[in-house]
Order: structure tokens, then C-alpha cells, then sequence
């Protein structure tokens, strides 16, 4: 596997940067040859707070959104008047979820005796999570190591003296509203306000941000709110262990020294809130804990606290490997091989997939966000919140099948919070029972559509929203077999997800149950002179309903609640609903009949969900559907665009197209072209690999970056259909290699080793249940009877 990365020069700009992070605080190191910067993320600093959604609910009502509304919509779609129901539709949009904002800058500068310090690189070590350069002149030698400690709350950053001394001048700065600043001889501390409102990138009409008591202005009336949601604060500690340190204007400066270790903490009341369900609102609060945090992580010993650290993350890390024929442990990351190389670099993407993955997600923070935990743009693009047509699902495919379930912890958090605020929404402007979510959400749990009553509906309203990640509660169930999880955290959000598809679904006097409206995430349909996005029972609605009243039976079984008042109407319900179908193009059919596509490379695979990553549609047991997928996939490939490679790739190996798949994943191997900065650059300057394994795709998301592992893991081993189909779609370019640590539906674990195209053994383990485990290699299978922790080697 790839251990470490590694980059003979510093980063040059933000994306180039090292992201570090232990769930909540995140940061992206930068710097050069005497400066060392860390832009520091909190998972919980997000503009807003957790009631507006609330107000912004009941004005939708009081302008006509409603039952009675939606079945205008309705009434208008059955008549065939699409631009109608588009335009009605548009009274169900609030304005827009909160933002998920840059937090502190923290910036170490040296300064040393002799000739200028000369940069000798920086590796990031993919198994301990620790980075590390090196600066140095003739006279002076200075190793600086970071990582984001979980054990201690904090980022944690060593700065030792191989040869010589140094002085070290600290920093510590913020882009929000600075409200409070305190220095000492050892401590620096920024008392902070977030914004009450921070408008999305894309509605320029809309002034950026709003702050607890602005005056009134045009739209907008005076913000007198000061409960304390807004507040926050950030600490950093220094301790020398020799050398005199004293405060100089914003400064910390430490003089003479040999070593310093920095402690970076942070408090907010959003955390609270996160946490605990309510929160204290008092400034001062948060300083003294920031404080306190940044002081406790320098209570161990160094050597203690990095133990701490590597005894936390490497269970994780080392989970699962891989490696090709020639992969090597260390890669140099700015100076790319060539993009069939392989061995060096699909290795060093799976892994580095799985630590952002890590790095992001860990129990007690929020669910992994467009951007990972890192964002240095104070208007991220589409507010760095959740959405959930594909990015927050693609976020956790790695999660199951790489060994990192738990990193699923934040997303049931979200589902649970989604499920709440979701309850009130789907009552007020439906008529219906359960929780529903739309295309959007934020740390709060926005439930609304979005849109500001002109937003496109192809991305404002998805009434659906919920489904697509409520799905990976059975699939984490599958994967770990933990009933009393199941009982405990899933049930009554499957349930009440169900009960709301079931309310949604309509009988309209024909075979089969419809959802309407119903819109295919982010594409269009010809329509009379234009293009709609607005229609009846979109192929992903089909899909994501049927799996996810399939899930809840089966959580009802493993249970016991089958007489379950929910579960009964499901399985009526269930028979009704319309399976995917070919369209008269020979692909599979994406909207409720055959419609006119206008663009057909474009990026979203929704009609292929069922495929991937449902596994409704198999290529043994649905051959003409599986053909019609292939033709689907064939006609979106697109060649460089962000996370739709990610998706792409899955969906090859789902019909065991090897060939097909490593031509993907080569294209994702190329190096970034163009300006990545410039938003309206041609696409095919987007999407390259920047010399950090991060993605230039313009705007930068971490989703592909996600993405990969995942579809990595389906080239090697598919468990979808009831049994372990190894090597289901090898790419040929892969003759020989291994993987290890890869799990399996039915709790299970698998290690492969192949040689010139073909297996040449497994170990299969059974890590929870027991019973019968078939196995597949090609057409042969043989099937294994295993109790938990035994294994067998074929």
C-alpha cells in the first residue's frame, strides 16, 4: 500500500496545501520555507443557527405553499401542462440552506541565524495521519510535524531543532468577526461572531452575509437576534522547552528556543447544539473552554500525545490496503507519473480516499460536508453544505466496503437531525406523515426546498432528498450485522422516511403508484420549445422508494415488527411501484416516459441508482436492463468533470466491465490543465489531479476524492447479489497485486492476491454473525460455513 505522500517543494496555493483533520477541527497546512500556515477549520462553524428554517417554513405557507397548492402542481402535471406545474411549484422554495465558513489562520514564522532556509520537503503519512517538512540552512536544521489529534480535541503542531535555535514569531487571525482578542506569554485567544445568514455564491442579488444587530436595509429587516448561536472562540497555546517567550503587539514571540509544541483548540456553541441539543450562549464561555482544550492537549508528553494519536487513527487507516505489481510505499507527489501507471497512483488515490475519509468523519462531529472540513472561501460555492443527490451518499460508499464504518456515525447524526426538523416540513407543505428532505441541508437540518421562488426545480426540489442517504442504514446494517444499532439509531428514521414515501406516493388509476412532482437531479427534458426539469416518476424516485421500503421489511424482519402498521402498507404498497424499464433508445428510461434528453453527456447518473450503488439491477439477473445501464453509462461519460468519474467507474464495475472502468480511472490519473481558479473556464480544464491528490474540479469538492475507494473496492469485490463475487471486473491493467481488509455484506472480510489476470488465493474471515458464505471466481463457486473470527483461505 502507499504509506506516505510526499512533495519536494511547498505549496504554491490553498488546494496544493496537506489537510489534516479528527472529525471537527480540520486544517489545511501551507507555508513555505520559514513560514508555516495552518487555515484551520471547526466542522460546527456554519453561518445561522438551528430555528430558522422554522420562520422560513411558516412564510412559505402564508405565501400559498401547501396541500392545497401542491395539488395544483398535481392537477397540472396530469393535464400535461409542464411549465405550469414548474411555476406553481416554485411557491415551495425557501430561500437557501447556511453556509459552512473558513474559521482561523494561524502562522508560525521563523527566524534564525545564518543564510535563508532552504524548503527539503514535506510527506504526509497516510497510516499515521502526521505531517511533516523540513527547513534548514547551514547553521540551522527545523522538523515541523502536525496532526489533528481526536484523543485531545486539538490540532497539534511540533516545531524541534535538529541543529541550532530558533525564534518563532505566532499568529493568530480570523476572516469572521473578530468580538475579543487576549494574549499572553503563552496563549493567544480570538473571541468570535459568525454571521446570522450567509447567502449562497450563486444568489448575487442577495447581500453575503448578515450579522446580529445590522440595521434594516432593502429586503431585509433589522437582525436583532443575540442568542448567543454566533458565538465562538479559538485558543493556541505555545510551550518552549527553553528559550523566553512575551507578547509583541498581536504576537507571541518565543526567542532562542531548541523545540516548541502549539496547541490549537476550539469552542462553539453550535457544538453544543450538535452534541447536546441546546447551548450556552455567553462568549466568555467559549474562551475560557478554547483555552482549556488547547491546555489539556499539552498535558501528555510529546511522545505520549503522537501515541495517543497513532493508536486512535491507525486501526483505521491500515484497515484495508492495496497494492499493484510495482506500487511503492512512498509516492512524490509533484512529479506525477504517467496516467497508466497504476500501480503508483490508483494505490496511493485509495488510500489517500480512506484517510480524507478519517480525517473528516469521526463520531461526535458532523457528517463529511461538499468540502470534506476544509474551505478557505468565505462563499464557498453551493455553501459547502450537504447535498444529497449524490454528494452526501457518495461521501460514505468507501465506508462500508474499505473497513471504515465507523465513520457512519455523523451521517446517522445528520438522518437523525434531518428526520426532526424533516417531521414539521413534510406536514406543513405536503399533507404527509414522516420526514421528508429536499436537495439541500446544512449543520441545522435545513428541510426546505431551496430556490428563493426562481431557483431551477432540476435543482431546487427533490422531494426525495431523504431517501438516497436513509439508504445506507441497511447497508450499514448488511455490512456489520448489529441488530441492536439497527434497533436503536435506524429504526425510527427508516420508518419514518418510509412513512413519508408511502403518504407521497400517488394512485392515480393506473397500475402503478407515481410520485409527482418528480424531477431527476439536475437534468432537463425537451419540452415543447425549451427544456423541463419538472415531471412524474423519475426512475431515481422508483428506485430509492423501492429500496428503501425493501430496507424497512428487512430491518422489520431482523426486528421482529412486522406487524409494524408502516411495514404493512409497505409491502402493499411495494408490488405497485414501477421498475426500471428501457427507453426506446435503448437505455434505461429516466423520466416517467420517453422524453427527448438535451444534453446527453450531462453529468448525473440518477437513472442509474438502481445500478449503483442500490444493486437492484444485476448483470446476471437483469441482462437486457443491465445492457440498457451500459448504454446509459456509455452516453454520460464525460471527460472531466469531478465526482460523476467516481460514479462511473462503480457503475462499470457493476457490469464487470473492467476494460471500461480502468479507461475512467486513467482519465481521473491526468494532471490539472488551465486555470483551476477560473470559474468560468471550459470543463475540460477542470477535474485534473492537483500535486496534493486533491482535485482541481473547480469548484474543489472532496466527493470524488470519496468516491474513488469506493469504486475501487467494486473492481475487486461485489457482494450485492448475495454472494462474494471476487475480481468481478479486474482491469487488464492490473495483472498482479493484492488487497486486504476489504468487507462484504454478511460481515464479512476478504483479503485477495491475483497473479497474470487471475486469483491465486483469498482469505475469507467472518468478523460478525455466522453461517453459509457462497463465493464466486468467474462462474465457480464453492460456499463456506464460517462462525464469527474464523477464516478460510481458497
Amino acid at each position: 500500500m502507499t504509506r506516505r505522500l510526499r512533495w519536494q517543494s511547498p505549496p504554491a496555493r490553498w488546494v496544493e496545501g496537506s489537510p489534516i483533520g479528527n472529525g471537527r477541527l480540520g486544517a489545511m497546512i501551507l507555508g513555505d520555507r520559514d513560514s508555516l500556515h495552518l487555515q484551520v477549520n471547526d466542522g460546527t462553524v456554519w453561518s445561522g443557527d438551528p430555528g430558522a428554517w422554522r420562520s422560513e417554513l411558516a412564510a412559505l405557507v402564508q405565501g400559498g405553499a401547501g396541500p392545497e397548492a401542491l395539488e395544483e402542481v398535481r392537477r397540472a402535471l396530469r393535464d400535461g401542462r409542464v411549465h405550469d406545474a414548474e411555476r406553481l411549484l416554485m411557491r415551495f422554495e425557501g430561500t437557501y440552506s447556511q453556509e459552512f465558513l473558513p474559521y482561523i489562520d494561524v502562522r508560525a514564522q521563523l527566524e534564525v541565524a545564518g543564510a535563508a532556509l532552504d524548503f527539503t520537503g514535506r510527506t504526509l503519512d497516510l497510516e499515521d495521519a502526521v505531517y511533516t517538512d523540513r527547513v534548514e540552512n547551514d547553521l540551522v536544521s527545523v522538523v515541523r510535524r502536525s496532526w489533528a489529534s481526536r484523543p485531545d480535541d486539538a490540532v497539534i503542531v511540533e516545531l524541534t531543532a535538529e541543529r541550532g535555535r530558533f525564534d518563532l514569531h505566532l499568529r493568530l487571525t480570523t476572516r469572521l468577526r473578530e468580538r475579543s482578542r487576549t494574549l499572553t506569554a503563552d496563549s493567544l485567544v480570538l473571541g468570535i461572531e459568525l454571521p446570522v445568514d450567509g447567502a449562497p455564491l450563486h444568489e448575487q442579488d442577495v447581500e453575503p452575509f448578515r450579522w446580529s444587530g445590522d440595521p434594516a436595509r432593502p429586503g431585509h429587516p433589522a437582525d436583532t437576534r443575540d442568542d448567543g448561536w454566533q458565538n465562538l472562540a479559538a485558543a493556541a497555546v505555545a510551550v518552549a522547552t527553553d528559550g523566553a517567550a512575551e507578547v509583541v503587539g498581536d504576537r507571541l514571540v518565543i526567542r532562542d528556543a531548541t523545540s516548541v509544541r502549539l496547541t490549537i483548540a476550539s469552542s462553539t456553541a453550535a457544538e453544543d447544539w450538535f452534541r447536546e441539543g441546546s447551548a450556552e450562549p455567553g462568549l466568555d464561555r467559549h474562551e475560557t473552554r478554547a483555552h482549556a482544550r488547547a491546555t489539556a492537549a499539552l498535558a501528555h508528553p510529546s511522545a505520549d500525545a503522537l501515541r495517543r494519536h497513532r493508536d486512535d487513527v491507525r486501526p483505521l487507516l491500515t484497515a484495508a490496503s492495496l497494492r499493484l505489481a510495482g506500487t511503492p510505499d512512498e509516492v512524490t507527489v509533484d512529479r506525477l507519473p504517467a496516467d497508466d501507471d497504476h500501480a503508483v497512483i490508483a494505490p496511493a488515490l485509495f488510500q489517500y480516499g480512506r484517510y480524507l475519509l478519517v480525517s473528516a468523519s469521526r463520531p461526535g462531529g458532523p457528517a463529511v460536508n461538499l468540502q470534506g472540513l476544509w474551505n478557505d472561501d468565505l462563499r464557498p460555492p453551493w455553501s459547502s453544505n450537504y447535498t444529497t443527490n449524490i454528494n452526501v451518499p457518495m461521501h460514505y460508499w468507501a465506508a462500508e466496503t474499505t473497513g471504515l464504518a465507523d465513520t457512519v456515525e455523523p451521517l446517522v447524526h445528520l438522518l437523525e437531525l434531518m428526520a426532526r426538523t424533516g417531521e414539521e416540513a413534510a406536514r406543513e407543505l405536503y399533507g404527509a406523515r414522516g420526514w421528508v428532505a429536499h436537495h439541500n441541508t446544512d449543520l441545522w437540518g435545513w428541510p426546505l426546498p431551496v430556490g428563493r421562488g426562481h431557483g431551477d426545480p432540476a435543482w431546487a426540489i427533490w422531494m426525495t432528498g431523504g431517501t438516497w442517504p436513509a439508504t445506507h442504514l441497511m447497508e450499514h446494517y448488511r455490512f456489520t450485522l448489529d441488530r441492536d444499532w439497527l434497533a436503536d439509531r435506524a429504526w425510527h428514521i427508516l420508518r419514518g422516511a418510509a412513512e413519508f414515501a408511502l403518504d407521497w406516493l400517488l394512485d392515480e388509476g393506473g397500475p402503478w403508484l407515481v410520485t409527482s412532482p418528480s424531477t431527476s437531479p439536475e437534468n432537463h427534458f425537451v419540452h415543447g420549445e425549451g427544456a423541463a426539469a419538472v415531471d412524474r416518476a423519475t426512475a431515481i424516485d422508483r428506485a430509492l422508494i423501492s429500496q428503501l421500503l425493501d430496507d424497512l421489511v428487512e430491518a422489520a424482519t431482523a426486528l421482529d415488527r412486522v406487524d409494524d402498521e408502516v411495514v404493512a402498507r409497505a409491502r402493499a404498497a411495494r408490488p405497485r411501484i414501477e421498475p426500471d424499464a428501457v427507453g426506446a433508445d435503448g437505455r434505461i428510461r429516466e423520466w416517467h416516459v420517453d422524453r427527448a434528453d438535451p444534453n446527453p453527456a450531462h453529468g448525473h447518473f440518477s437513472a442509474l441508482v438502481g445500478l449503483y450503488p442500490l444493486g437492484r439491477i444485476d448483470a446476471d439477473r437483469d441482462p437486457e436492463l443491465a445492457a440498457a445501464a451500459a448504454a446509459f453509462v456509455s452516453s454520460r461519460a464525460h471527460p472531466a468533470e469531478g465526482w460523476p468519474w467516481a460514479w462511473s467507474i462503480a457503475l462499470r464495475a457493476r457490469l464487470r466491465d473492467g476494460a471500461a472502468a480502468e479507461a475512467v480511472l486513467r482519465s481521473t490519473f491526468l494532471p490539472e490543465e488551465g486555470d483551476p481558479e477560473l470559474r468560468g473556464a471550459p470543463r475540460w480544464t477542470w477535474g485534473g489531479l492537483v500535486p496534493t491528490f486533491l482535485r482541481a474540479h473547480r469548484p474543489f469538492q472532496v466527493d470524488i476524492s470519496l468516491g474513488l475507494p469506493a469504486a475501487i473496492a467494486e473492481l475487486l469485490l461485489q457482494s450485492h447479489a448475495g454472494e462474494l463475487h471476487l475480481l468481478p471486473a479486474l482491469p487488464p491493467g492490473w495483472p498482479s497485486g493484492s488487497v486486504t481488509g476489504l468487507r462484504a455484506r454478511g460481515g464479512v472480510s476478504v483479503d485477495l492476491t491475483w497473479e497474470a489476470g487471475r486469483l491465486s488465493h483469498a482469505t475469507v474471515t467472518r468478523v460478525a454473525g455466522d453461517g453459509p458464505v457462497t463465493v464466486r471466481v468467474g462462474e465457480d463457486r464453492v460456499t463456506l460455513t464460517l462462525a464469527t473470527g474464523e477464516s478460510a483461505t481458497l
